[in-house]
Protein backbone atom coordinates (compact mmCIF):
# COMPACT_ATOMS: atom_id res chain seq x y z
CA UNK A 1 0.00 0.00 0.00
CA UNK A 2 1.15 2.92 -1.14
CA UNK A 3 0.45 6.67 -2.32
CA UNK A 4 2.45 8.06 -5.48
CA UNK A 5 2.37 11.62 -6.61
CA UNK A 6 2.32 11.49 -10.52
CA UNK A 7 1.97 15.24 -11.57
CA UNK A 8 1.56 18.50 -10.12
CA UNK A 9 1.06 22.27 -11.48
CA UNK A 10 -0.11 25.65 -10.23
CA UNK A 11 -1.21 28.97 -11.82
CA UNK A 12 -1.69 32.68 -11.10
CA UNK A 13 -4.81 34.50 -12.34
CA UNK A 14 -5.08 38.31 -12.01
CA UNK A 15 -8.45 40.78 -11.69
CA UNK A 16 -10.69 38.16 -12.58
CA UNK A 17 -13.78 35.53 -11.13
CA UNK A 18 -12.08 32.16 -12.65
CA UNK A 19 -8.53 30.88 -12.49
CA UNK A 20 -7.85 27.88 -14.16
CA UNK A 21 -4.57 25.32 -13.79
CA UNK A 22 -3.41 22.91 -16.66
CA UNK A 23 -1.78 19.68 -15.62
CA UNK A 24 0.66 18.30 -18.12
CA UNK A 25 -1.52 15.65 -19.15
CA UNK A 26 -4.61 14.00 -18.90
CA UNK A 27 -5.13 12.34 -15.24
CA UNK A 28 -5.54 8.76 -15.65
CA UNK A 29 -8.74 7.09 -14.50
CA UNK A 30 -9.38 6.20 -10.98
CA UNK A 31 -6.62 8.53 -9.64
CA UNK A 32 -6.90 10.99 -6.95
CA UNK A 33 -6.76 14.82 -7.76
CA UNK A 34 -6.35 17.42 -5.33
CA UNK A 35 -6.98 21.27 -5.39
CA UNK A 36 -5.74 24.53 -3.72
CA UNK A 37 -7.39 27.40 -4.17
CA UNK A 38 -6.16 30.95 -2.78
CA UNK A 39 -7.87 33.65 -3.33
CA UNK A 40 -6.73 37.70 -2.57
CA UNK A 41 -9.18 41.02 -2.50
CA UNK A 42 -7.53 42.59 0.10
CA UNK A 43 -11.26 42.09 1.72
CA UNK A 44 -13.19 39.78 3.21
CA UNK A 45 -16.25 37.76 1.90
CA UNK A 46 -15.03 36.14 -1.21
CA UNK A 47 -17.28 33.09 -2.19
CA UNK A 48 -15.88 30.09 -4.16
CA UNK A 49 -18.61 29.05 -6.06
CA UNK A 50 -17.43 25.97 -7.86
CA UNK A 51 -14.16 23.82 -8.87
CA UNK A 52 -14.84 22.08 -12.21
CA UNK A 53 -12.55 20.67 -15.23
CA UNK A 54 -13.07 21.45 -18.81
CA UNK A 55 -15.00 18.30 -19.57
CA UNK A 56 -17.72 19.66 -16.31
CA UNK A 57 -16.12 17.06 -13.97
CA UNK A 58 -17.44 18.53 -10.07
CA UNK A 59 -14.72 18.51 -7.45
CA UNK A 60 -16.27 18.31 -4.14
CA UNK A 61 -14.88 21.24 -2.01
CA UNK A 62 -13.83 20.40 1.23
CA UNK A 63 -16.71 20.59 3.92
CA UNK A 64 -14.46 22.82 6.36
CA UNK A 65 -13.24 25.46 3.44
CA UNK A 66 -12.34 28.31 3.32
CA UNK A 67 -9.73 29.14 5.88
CA UNK A 68 -10.47 32.49 5.84
CA UNK A 69 -9.74 34.18 9.34
CA UNK A 70 -7.22 36.65 7.75
CA UNK A 71 -8.46 36.59 4.50
CA UNK A 72 -8.53 40.41 4.21
CA UNK A 73 -4.58 40.43 4.55
CA UNK A 74 -3.60 36.84 3.83
CA UNK A 75 -5.64 35.68 1.47
CA UNK A 76 -8.67 32.79 1.53
CA UNK A 77 -8.24 28.94 1.48
CA UNK A 78 -10.29 26.18 -0.06
CA UNK A 79 -9.52 22.86 -0.96
CA UNK A 80 -11.27 20.18 -3.38
CA UNK A 81 -11.24 17.08 -4.63
CA UNK A 82 -11.72 14.83 -7.54
CA UNK A 83 -11.65 11.39 -5.56
CA UNK A 84 -11.52 9.10 -8.45
CA UNK A 85 -10.83 10.63 -12.25
CA UNK A 86 -13.29 9.63 -14.92
CA UNK A 87 -12.38 8.32 -18.05
CA UNK A 88 -12.96 11.88 -19.21
CA UNK A 89 -11.55 13.71 -16.86
CA UNK A 90 -9.47 17.23 -18.31
CA UNK A 91 -6.10 18.26 -17.37
CA UNK A 92 -7.53 22.35 -17.01
CA UNK A 93 -9.32 22.89 -13.55
CA UNK A 94 -11.01 25.95 -12.80
CA UNK A 95 -12.58 27.35 -9.46
CA UNK A 96 -15.43 29.96 -10.22
CA UNK A 97 -15.80 32.94 -7.64
CA UNK A 98 -19.57 34.33 -7.79
CA UNK A 99 -17.13 37.90 -8.47
CA UNK A 100 -14.14 39.35 -9.77
CA UNK A 101 -11.20 39.25 -7.61
CA UNK A 102 -7.53 41.15 -7.16
CA UNK A 103 -5.53 37.45 -6.75
CA UNK A 104 -6.74 33.79 -7.69
CA UNK A 105 -4.10 31.09 -7.48
CA UNK A 106 -4.94 27.33 -8.27
CA UNK A 107 -2.69 24.37 -7.64
CA UNK A 108 -3.42 20.88 -9.22
CA UNK A 109 -2.01 17.32 -8.03
CA UNK A 110 -2.46 14.39 -8.96
CA UNK A 111 -1.86 10.86 -6.77
CA UNK A 112 -2.13 7.28 -7.76
CA UNK A 113 -2.68 4.69 -4.83
CA UNK A 114 -1.16 1.34 -5.50
CA UNK A 115 -4.74 -0.24 -3.92
CA UNK A 116 -7.10 1.82 -5.38
CA UNK A 117 -10.41 3.25 -3.25
CA UNK A 118 -9.34 5.74 -1.89
CA UNK A 119 -11.54 7.73 0.54
CA UNK A 120 -11.88 11.30 2.11
CA UNK A 121 -10.89 11.04 5.87
CA UNK A 122 -11.40 14.92 6.97
CA UNK A 123 -10.28 18.73 6.36
CA UNK A 124 -8.69 21.28 9.04
CA UNK A 125 -8.65 25.04 8.87
CA UNK A 126 -6.10 26.77 10.83
CA UNK A 127 -4.72 30.11 11.04
CA UNK A 128 -1.92 32.37 13.02
CA UNK A 129 -0.93 35.47 13.03
CA UNK A 130 2.57 37.50 13.56
CA UNK A 131 3.77 33.87 13.00
CA UNK A 132 6.81 32.99 11.01
CA UNK A 133 6.77 29.00 11.15
CA UNK A 134 3.29 27.97 11.48
CA UNK A 135 2.38 24.90 12.52
CA UNK A 136 -1.34 25.05 11.82
CA UNK A 137 -3.64 23.05 11.16
CA UNK A 138 -2.47 19.73 13.22
CA UNK A 139 -4.92 17.38 11.05
CA UNK A 140 -5.60 14.29 12.91
CA UNK A 141 -6.28 11.32 10.65
CA UNK A 142 -7.96 7.61 11.26
CA UNK A 143 -5.74 5.26 9.05
CA UNK A 144 -2.17 4.73 8.61
CA UNK A 145 -0.22 5.65 5.43
CA UNK A 146 -2.75 8.80 4.84
CA UNK A 147 -2.20 11.15 1.92
CA UNK A 148 -2.28 14.32 3.39
CA UNK A 149 -2.39 17.89 1.13
CA UNK A 150 -2.29 21.13 2.38
CA UNK A 151 -2.24 25.11 1.59
CA UNK A 152 -1.00 28.00 3.05
CA UNK A 153 -2.36 31.38 2.20
CA UNK A 154 0.11 34.33 4.04
CA UNK A 155 0.44 38.16 4.30
CA UNK A 156 4.08 37.91 3.31
CA UNK A 157 5.34 35.52 1.11
CA UNK A 158 6.20 31.56 1.98
CA UNK A 159 9.45 30.78 2.13
CA UNK A 160 8.90 26.65 2.24
CA UNK A 161 8.02 23.88 4.44
CA UNK A 162 9.89 21.23 6.37
CA UNK A 163 9.60 17.49 6.66
CA UNK A 164 7.09 15.59 6.38
CA UNK A 165 5.94 17.77 3.75
CA UNK A 166 6.85 18.11 0.62
CA UNK A 167 6.65 20.99 -1.09
CA UNK A 168 4.41 21.72 -4.33
CA UNK A 169 5.35 25.00 -5.13
CA UNK A 170 5.43 28.89 -4.45
CA UNK A 171 3.76 31.26 -6.08
CA UNK A 172 5.66 33.93 -6.47
CA UNK A 173 2.57 36.71 -6.66
CA UNK A 174 0.85 36.30 -3.68
CA UNK A 175 3.72 34.00 -1.68
CA UNK A 176 1.15 31.04 -1.02
CA UNK A 177 2.06 27.59 -0.79
CA UNK A 178 1.45 24.19 -0.81
CA UNK A 179 2.69 20.73 0.14
CA UNK A 180 1.84 17.26 0.20
CA UNK A 181 2.82 14.15 2.43
CA UNK A 182 2.27 10.82 0.96
CA UNK A 183 2.22 8.37 3.93
CA UNK A 184 1.27 9.79 7.51
CA UNK A 185 0.34 7.63 10.65
CA UNK A 186 -0.04 10.20 12.95
CA UNK A 187 -1.20 13.59 13.19
CA UNK A 188 0.37 15.80 11.80
CA UNK A 189 1.54 19.73 11.51
CA UNK A 190 1.03 21.64 8.59
CA UNK A 191 4.60 23.52 8.78
CA UNK A 192 5.05 26.40 6.19
CA UNK A 193 7.58 29.60 6.81
CA UNK A 194 7.77 33.07 6.09
CA UNK A 195 8.79 36.32 7.30
CA UNK A 196 6.63 37.31 10.47
CA UNK A 197 2.99 36.55 8.68
CA UNK A 198 -0.59 36.65 9.36
CA UNK A 199 -1.60 32.72 8.28
CA UNK A 200 -5.05 31.18 6.67
CA UNK A 201 -4.27 27.44 6.32
CA UNK A 202 -5.88 24.01 5.36
CA UNK A 203 -5.15 20.23 4.97
CA UNK A 204 -7.31 17.50 3.75
CA UNK A 205 -6.38 13.69 4.45
CA UNK A 206 -7.14 10.27 2.17
CA UNK A 207 -6.46 6.63 3.08
CA UNK A 208 -6.83 3.91 0.93
CA UNK A 209 -8.59 0.95 1.58
CA UNK A 210 -7.21 -1.59 3.62
CA UNK A 211 -5.83 0.53 6.13
CA UNK A 212 -5.05 0.29 9.53
CA UNK A 213 -6.76 2.58 12.15
CA UNK A 214 -4.42 4.55 14.29
CA UNK A 215 -3.82 2.61 17.57
CA UNK A 216 -2.11 4.60 20.73
CA UNK A 217 -1.33 8.00 21.73
CA UNK A 218 -0.60 10.53 19.45
CA UNK A 219 0.45 14.29 19.92
CA UNK A 220 -1.62 16.42 18.26
CA UNK A 221 -0.31 20.09 18.75
CA UNK A 222 0.75 22.19 21.81
CA UNK A 223 2.36 25.25 23.04
CA UNK A 224 3.53 27.18 26.06
CA UNK A 225 3.51 31.04 26.63
CA UNK A 226 6.14 33.18 24.08
CA UNK A 227 8.79 34.69 26.26
CA UNK A 228 7.49 38.04 26.64
CA UNK A 229 3.53 37.36 26.92
CA UNK A 230 5.27 35.42 30.75
CA UNK A 231 3.17 37.12 33.24
CA UNK A 232 5.17 39.08 36.09
CA UNK A 233 2.68 40.32 38.25
CA UNK A 234 -1.16 39.42 38.73
CA UNK A 235 -2.84 36.17 39.77
CA UNK A 236 -3.13 34.29 36.23
CA UNK A 237 -1.25 32.85 33.44
CA UNK A 238 -2.80 31.98 29.78
CA UNK A 239 -1.40 29.61 26.82
CA UNK A 240 -2.82 29.58 23.66
CA UNK A 241 -2.80 26.01 21.88
CA UNK A 242 -3.09 27.54 17.72
CA UNK A 243 -5.96 25.72 17.24
CA UNK A 244 -8.92 23.96 19.58
CA UNK A 245 -8.97 20.75 20.98
CA UNK A 246 -10.65 17.64 18.99
CA UNK A 247 -13.82 16.37 20.88
CA UNK A 248 -12.79 13.59 23.08
CA UNK A 249 -9.31 14.54 22.89
CA UNK A 250 -7.12 14.41 26.05
CA UNK A 251 -4.98 17.66 27.22
CA UNK A 252 -2.32 17.97 29.49
CA UNK A 253 -1.16 21.05 30.67
CA UNK A 254 2.13 21.74 33.19
CA UNK A 255 2.21 25.25 35.55
CA UNK A 256 5.08 27.04 37.24
CA UNK A 257 4.57 29.64 39.58
CA UNK A 258 6.97 31.39 41.70
CA UNK A 259 7.09 31.94 44.36
CA UNK A 260 4.19 31.63 47.46
CA UNK A 261 1.56 30.69 44.64
CA UNK A 262 -1.32 28.82 46.02
CA UNK A 263 -3.18 27.28 42.53
CA UNK A 264 -6.79 27.84 42.43
CA UNK A 265 -7.99 26.76 39.10
CA UNK A 266 -7.57 25.99 35.62
CA UNK A 267 -9.65 26.47 33.02
CA UNK A 268 -10.79 27.39 28.90
CA UNK A 269 -11.96 30.64 27.43
CA UNK A 270 -15.30 28.75 28.00
CA UNK A 271 -15.14 28.14 31.38
CA UNK A 272 -14.13 23.96 31.09
CA UNK A 273 -12.58 22.94 33.99
CA UNK A 274 -9.28 20.96 33.95
CA UNK A 275 -8.74 18.83 36.78
CA UNK A 276 -5.68 19.41 39.00
CA UNK A 277 -3.59 16.38 39.74
CA UNK A 278 -3.69 15.16 43.88
CA UNK A 279 -0.22 15.43 44.20
CA UNK A 280 0.49 19.14 42.69
CA UNK A 281 2.25 20.88 43.55
CA UNK A 282 5.64 19.81 43.48
CA UNK A 283 7.30 22.68 45.64
CA UNK A 284 10.08 21.77 47.92
CA UNK A 285 12.57 24.51 46.65
CA UNK A 286 9.49 26.73 45.83
CA UNK A 287 11.87 30.06 47.10
CA UNK A 288 14.75 29.43 44.72
CA UNK A 289 13.22 27.40 41.89
CA UNK A 290 9.80 28.12 42.14
CA UNK A 291 6.30 25.30 41.96
CA UNK A 292 4.78 22.81 39.63
CA UNK A 293 1.34 21.74 38.95
CA UNK A 294 -0.05 19.44 36.65
CA UNK A 295 -3.85 19.32 34.88
CA UNK A 296 -5.64 17.85 32.56
CA UNK A 297 -9.03 17.72 30.55
CA UNK A 298 -9.59 13.96 30.15
CA UNK A 299 -12.25 14.33 27.27
CA UNK A 300 -12.57 17.39 25.51
CA UNK A 301 -15.75 18.80 24.78
CA UNK A 302 -16.73 20.31 21.95
CA UNK A 303 -17.06 23.58 22.76
CA UNK A 304 -13.25 23.20 24.08
CA UNK A 305 -10.56 26.01 23.51
CA UNK A 306 -7.04 26.40 22.87
CA UNK A 307 -7.58 29.70 25.53
CA UNK A 308 -6.23 28.11 28.91
CA UNK A 309 -5.82 30.30 32.44
CA UNK A 310 -4.20 29.21 35.39
CA UNK A 311 -5.66 31.17 38.20
CA UNK A 312 -3.95 31.78 41.47
CA UNK A 313 -6.35 31.87 44.76
CA UNK A 314 -2.81 33.15 46.87
CA UNK A 315 0.08 34.99 46.38
CA UNK A 316 1.25 37.04 43.51
CA UNK A 317 3.06 36.50 40.35
CA UNK A 318 6.62 37.41 40.06
CA UNK A 319 7.70 34.73 37.07
CA UNK A 320 5.28 31.98 35.47
CA UNK A 321 4.94 29.69 32.51
CA UNK A 322 2.61 26.93 31.13
CA UNK A 323 2.72 24.49 28.26
CA UNK A 324 -0.24 22.53 26.97
CA UNK A 325 -0.22 19.29 24.67
CA UNK A 326 -2.80 17.52 23.16
CA UNK A 327 -3.27 14.30 22.01
CA UNK A 328 -4.92 12.02 20.53
CA UNK A 329 -5.89 8.24 21.09
CA UNK A 330 -6.88 6.61 18.65
CA UNK A 331 -10.36 5.75 16.84
CA UNK A 332 -13.04 4.63 19.84
CA UNK A 333 -10.45 4.53 22.45
CA UNK A 334 -10.26 6.92 25.44
CA UNK A 335 -7.90 8.49 28.25
CA UNK A 336 -7.60 7.39 31.87
CA UNK A 337 -5.82 8.76 34.49
CA UNK A 338 -3.53 6.84 36.14
CA UNK A 339 -1.40 8.28 38.53
CA UNK A 340 0.95 11.48 39.34
CA UNK A 341 4.23 11.80 40.75
CA UNK A 342 6.52 14.96 42.93
CA UNK A 343 9.91 15.33 42.23
CA UNK A 344 12.68 17.79 43.39
CA UNK A 345 16.75 17.79 43.60
CA UNK A 346 19.03 20.15 44.93
CA UNK A 347 21.85 19.12 42.35
CA UNK A 348 22.22 19.92 38.67
CA UNK A 349 22.78 19.23 35.73
CA UNK A 350 20.59 16.51 35.61
CA UNK A 351 16.78 16.49 36.27
CA UNK A 352 16.37 12.89 36.71
CA UNK A 353 13.07 12.67 39.67
CA UNK A 354 10.51 11.76 39.81
CA UNK A 355 10.55 8.45 38.58
CA UNK A 356 7.44 7.32 37.67
CA UNK A 357 5.70 3.56 37.43
CA UNK A 358 2.62 3.30 35.06
CA UNK A 359 -0.07 0.74 35.93
CA UNK A 360 0.87 -0.79 32.93
CA UNK A 361 2.93 -0.69 29.55
CA UNK A 362 2.58 1.51 26.23
CA UNK A 363 0.96 4.57 28.70
CA UNK A 364 0.98 8.39 28.02
CA UNK A 365 3.86 10.10 30.17
CA UNK A 366 3.71 13.58 30.70
CA UNK A 367 6.00 15.68 32.49
CA UNK A 368 6.83 19.77 33.91
CA UNK A 369 10.12 20.62 35.19
CA UNK A 370 11.47 24.16 36.52
CA UNK A 371 14.88 24.69 37.94
CA UNK A 372 16.77 28.01 39.60
CA UNK A 373 18.22 28.99 36.07
CA UNK A 374 17.09 26.86 32.60
CA UNK A 375 16.14 23.94 31.39
CA UNK A 376 18.36 23.80 28.89
CA UNK A 377 17.59 20.25 26.89
CA UNK A 378 14.91 17.16 27.03
CA UNK A 379 16.71 13.52 27.10
CA UNK A 380 16.43 10.40 26.43
CA UNK A 381 13.11 8.79 25.38
CA UNK A 382 11.23 12.52 26.18
CA UNK A 383 9.97 14.11 23.73
CA UNK A 384 9.61 18.33 24.20
CA UNK A 385 6.27 19.57 23.59
CA UNK A 386 5.58 22.12 21.14
CA UNK A 387 6.57 24.78 23.31
CA UNK A 388 10.29 26.81 23.50
CA UNK A 389 12.36 26.77 26.49
CA UNK A 390 13.07 30.52 26.68
CA UNK A 391 13.58 32.92 28.99
CA UNK A 392 12.13 34.40 31.34
CA UNK A 393 10.63 31.27 32.35
CA UNK A 394 12.81 28.34 33.57
CA UNK A 395 11.30 25.39 32.76
CA UNK A 396 10.18 22.55 30.51
CA UNK A 397 7.88 19.98 29.21
CA UNK A 398 7.68 16.70 27.73
CA UNK A 399 5.83 13.61 26.88
CA UNK A 400 6.14 10.26 26.10
CA UNK A 401 3.75 8.88 23.97
CA UNK A 402 4.33 4.78 24.83
CA UNK A 403 6.15 3.90 27.96
CA UNK A 404 8.33 1.11 28.77
CA UNK A 405 7.66 -1.47 31.81
CA UNK A 406 8.74 -0.59 35.22
CA UNK A 407 10.06 3.10 36.49
CA UNK A 408 10.51 5.94 34.01
CA UNK A 409 12.67 8.91 35.24
CA UNK A 410 12.35 12.40 33.79
CA UNK A 411 16.05 13.02 31.69
CA UNK A 412 16.06 16.59 31.98
CA UNK A 413 19.22 18.94 31.73
CA UNK A 414 19.61 22.38 33.53
CA UNK A 415 22.04 24.55 34.38
CA UNK A 416 21.86 25.31 37.64
CA UNK A 417 20.79 23.61 40.60
CA UNK A 418 17.70 23.07 42.58
CA UNK A 419 14.36 22.07 40.85
CA UNK A 420 11.13 20.84 41.21
CA UNK A 421 9.37 18.53 38.85
CA UNK A 422 6.61 16.56 38.09
CA UNK A 423 5.03 13.97 35.52
CA UNK A 424 1.72 12.00 35.02
CA UNK A 425 0.44 9.07 33.52
CA UNK A 426 -2.59 8.03 31.11
CA UNK A 427 -3.81 4.65 30.17
CA UNK A 428 -6.05 3.79 27.38
CA UNK A 429 -9.38 2.54 27.07
CA UNK A 430 -12.01 1.18 24.64
CA UNK A 431 -15.41 0.32 25.65
CA UNK A 432 -14.43 0.61 29.17
CA UNK A 433 -11.36 -2.25 28.47
CA UNK A 434 -8.04 -1.26 29.19
CA UNK A 435 -5.53 -1.45 26.15
CA UNK A 436 -2.40 -2.86 26.40
CA UNK A 437 0.25 -1.82 23.88
CA UNK A 438 3.64 -2.74 23.62
CA UNK A 439 5.25 -0.26 21.61
CA UNK A 440 8.54 1.18 21.40
CA UNK A 441 9.33 4.66 22.50
CA UNK A 442 8.64 7.54 19.74
CA UNK A 443 11.43 8.77 18.76
CA UNK A 444 12.09 12.53 17.98
CA UNK A 445 10.41 12.75 14.44
CA UNK A 446 7.13 11.43 15.66
CA UNK A 447 5.04 8.70 16.62
CA UNK A 448 5.37 5.17 15.51
CA UNK A 449 1.94 3.00 15.13
CA UNK A 450 1.87 -0.30 16.83
CA UNK A 451 -0.29 -3.41 17.84
CA UNK A 452 -2.56 -3.10 20.31
CA UNK A 453 -4.58 -6.04 21.99
CA UNK A 454 -7.39 -5.59 24.37
CA UNK A 455 -8.39 -7.59 27.23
Amino acid sequence: MAWTHIQGNSAHTGSSATGSVVLASLPTTGNLVCVAIEGFNGSTGIVLNTVKDSNNNSYTITPNSPSAANEASAGGSWLAYLLSAPANASKTITATFSASITDIVVWADEFHSSVGGASFDNDKIGNQTATTNTIVPSIVIQKTGSLLYALGSTSTTATGTSSPWTLGSIDGTTGGINAYDLSASAPTEVRFSASSSSWDNMAMAFYEAGASPLSGFFHVIGASIPGASQPSSGTTATVVIPQNPRPGDLVCVGIMGGHGLTLGTVKDSNNNSYTITPNSPSSAHDATAGSIWLAYLLSAPANATGTITATFSAGTISTADMWADEFYMGSGASAVFDKDAVGSGSTGPTINTPSITPTQTGELLFAHANCDAHVTAINGSWIQGDGTLQSPAFDGAAYILSSSSGATALNFTENGSAWDSMAMAFSLSAGGAVIFQELAPAPAAGPQAGNSVSY
